[in-house]
């Protein structure tokens, strides 16, 4: 089990990051971190664990994706 997310990176993009979060336990996983990303719509898959490689409870999540200084958040039940 995964879960997919499609994010449009504008060009330009100095960083960009995608964080998720458990509304109970704080920081979950940084899915992506990168300096100068490739520009357009691109997927990034979450293989439902955490920092730790450990796997994480079915529930609610928030995704954070942030391009430079614009951040975007999202809730994503699992």
């Amino acid at each position: 089990m995964s879960a997919d997310f499609e994010v449009d990176v504008p060009q330009g993009t100095a960083r960009l990051t995608i964080e998720l979060f458990d509304r109970f336990a704080g920081h979950v996983r940084t899915l992506a971190d990168e300096s100068n990303p490739a520009p357009g719509k691109r997927t990034f898959t979450w293989d439902l664990r955490d920092d730790q490689g450990e796997p994480v409870p079915l529930r609610q999540y928030m995704v954070r994706v942030s391009c430079d200084d614009i951040s975007e958040s999202r809730l994503v039940f699992l």
